[in-house]
């Protein structure tokens, strides 16, 4: 009896070790996640919808997987893309927008075009080469790219900077491929409005090409299209089969677009092209003259919005050359063209992930753009004040993030980039003021009197104390005096706070449990995981909502994704990820040391 007491004591006993343990691993680990799941905010039912965009790697591979709500049709004229930007270079080249395309990145593109079904990859690095049907895993609702770390030149504990352009789904509904000869009646008392109850005489023009992807989106696919004359003014009519809900893309997505192309012609070559949208529309004369009006304008009515698109174009620039007699032209090409762009980040946020760690979004949760002539100027964004004196003209964007950039650490206090176009312009130094919240320096472990400002330093890699700064308690402000020679250490400025007792201590809210559900996931790269997901959503305050996700599970590491949704003006939505990756029986050196204490604990009672 005492024997199995023992025992029972020396299981109880290591028990608790391991649960003391466990925590002090969580918080040794509590920076990144891996992989990095980022799941989509808005979600609006339309077709191109996003459900989540992750990130992860088994140290061979850079592993990208994307995931839509419906099915995506591989189908002609139906196309899916997708452009990762990874900059692993130094901050001293990193290009501050999604949209640009430099040497030494990285873009990654996703392409299921024409009647080809293949999905591309072209991996665009300094030697500009192209991999086509690699690394792919692809089914109905999803894409998974495993890009070898060999090609992309990429090492183990490497911190790589990731933006994300799309995934962005393309639909063309081809309606005239070929010259025909239509005869357009004259009509009166047409209203733009979205109804087509008042077209009494027209043309109808059916579409007969079959196109695959039309019977899943019915709200993208144009049956008939309708042209009628009054003087130089020409009437185009589209009908959907299903009328469109144009609010239900817009403000949803994070770029939606759509128009009508048609192209004019004598019968044997095209001379005019038309580039008609629910903003703007243009026509090009000859290839050599375009002519543009926007909505509203006195050449361009249009209304995108009702059971079908109607438009009115002043076309008197081009209707001598247009018509072969009173009324009869060629058309040579028609079709309409829609594109939903849905991302689960917004333009200027940054992925940061160090291969074989994990990843967490930084945020960009405010920017700044100005041009500002001679003269003394006080320049405030979110909680930084700029003070400065200029010579002669100067442009300067600053994009505020709510965490660390360039570092494999974590640290949750914003960070600053400043882009000034023609630093001589300034007489330097300039006075930089950051206003910081006492209780979250209290919370990271800092001490508040030694704050101070630090520019990142390229050549270093790692951040410097700026040589005149100092901080004001009583008011929760860090002062900086930056010189020229500071800020010339990189392309742009990066700066923040800190303190040399800096402690990476993540932030946690308080969570509740609400919906629970187990996702079974197999890949052609990782192996089979189930998980355990548990949402929860806490409101902070009439402007903050919080959303909590926590993953256990005994194949993978637990994870606990904490999303923070925040409105920062009246018209941004911004978002903070803190991310929080416990280990449990995943972790060996916790493992090994309970059962090192353990042992000793059985010949402690052994001996008694």
């Amino acid at each position: 009896m005492q024997t199995i007491t023992k025992y029972l004591v020396l299981i109880i006993l290591s028990a608790l070790i391991i649960t003391i343990l466990i925590p002090i691993n969580q918080y040794c680990n509590a920076e990144f996640q891996r992989p990095l799941i980022i799941m989509d905010s808005l979600d609006f039912g339309g077709w191109g919808d996003l459900k989540s965009f992750s990130i992860n790697d088994n140290e061979t591979h850079l592993i990208f997987k994307i995931e839509w709500f419906d099915k995506i049709p591989r189908s002609y004229q139906f196309r899916r893309y997708l452009r990762i930007t990874i900059d692993k270079s130094s901050i001293d080249d990193w290009s501050l927008s999604p949209y640009d395309v430099i040497d030494h990145d990285i873009i990654i593109d996703v392409d299921q075009w024409g009647i080809s079904t293949r999905f591309l990859v072209y991996v665009s690095g300094e030697d500009r080469v192209y991999k086509e049907n690699k690394w792919i895993e692809s089914e109905d609702s999803s894409i998974e790219i495993a890009v070898p770390l060999d090609i992309l030149g990429v090492t183990k504990n490497q911190v790589l900077r990731i933006m994300m352009y799309g995934p962005r789904i393309d639909i063309e509904d081809m309606i005239i491929d070929k010259p025909i000869r239509v005869t357009i009646p004259s009509a009166k008392n047409i209203v733009i409005d979205g109804d087509p109850h008042d077209w009494v005489n027209y043309t109808k023009i059916t579409d007969s090409i079959g196109d695959v992807a039309e019977y899943c989106y019915p709200d993208m696919n144009i049956t008939d299209i309708y042209m009628a004359m009054n003087n130089d003014i020409l009437y185009i009519r589209a009908d959907y089969e299903s009328p469109l809900n144009l609010a239900k893309y817009l403000g949803n997505t994070t770029d939606w677009d759509a128009f009508l192309e048609i192209h004019f012609g004598d019968g044997v070559s095209e001379k005019y092209a038309l580039g008609l949208g629910p903003d703007v529309v243009f026509f090009q004369l000859d290839q050599d003259f375009m002519t543009w009006y926007t909505n509203y304008s006195i050449g361009y009515n249009t209304s995108w919005s009702g059971k079908c698109i109607e438009i009115a174009l002043d076309i008197s620039l081009i209707i001598k050359d247009l018509f072969i007699d009173n009324n009869t032209l060629y058309v040579h090409y028609l079709r309409y063209y829609a594109s939903a762009r849905d991302s689960a980040l917004e333009p200027y946020d940054v992925i940061k992930y160090v291969v074989g760690t994990g990843g967490v979004v930084v945020s960009c949760i405010d920017r700044y753009e100005g041009l500002s002539q001679r003269g003394t100027y006080s320049v405030n964004i979110h909680n930084l004040t700029i003070n400065m004196e200029l010579r002669d003209v100067m442009s300067m964007d600053i994009y505020v993030y709510n965490g660390d950039l360039v570092t494999s650490k974590f640290l949750p206090l914003n960070s600053y980039i400043i882009d000034i176009t023609v630093p001589q312009s300034i007489s330097w130094p300039i006075q930089v003021m950051i206003h910081y919240d006492e209780s979250l320096i209290n919370a990271l472990g800092m001490r508040e009197e030694n704050l101070a400002l630090y520019i990142y330093n390229n050549a270093l890699n790692t951040y410097v104390r700026c040589r005149d700064t100092y901080v004001d308690t009583e008011s929760n402000v860090v002062y900086g005096y930056i010189d020229l020679d500071e800020y010339l250490m990189n392309k742009f400025l990066l700066i923040t706070i800190m303190s040399p007792e800096t402690a990476l201590i993540p932030v946690y809210i308080p969570k509740t449990t609400t919906i629970t559900k187990t996702i079974t996931t197999t890949t052609k790269y990782l192996a089979t995981t189930t998980r355990t997901e548990t949402y929860t959503k806490t409101k902070t305050h009439s402007l903050t909502e919080t959303k909590i996700i926590t993953t256990p599970s005994t194949v993978e590491k637990p994870i606990t994704k904490t999303m923070i949704i925040t409105k920062v003006k009246e018209t941004t939505m911004t978002t903070t990820i803190v991310l929080r990756e416990p280990v449990y029986a995943t972790s060996i050196a916790t493992l090994v040391l309970g059962i090192v204490i353990g042992l000793l604990l059985y010949r402690f009672f052994k001996k008694r």
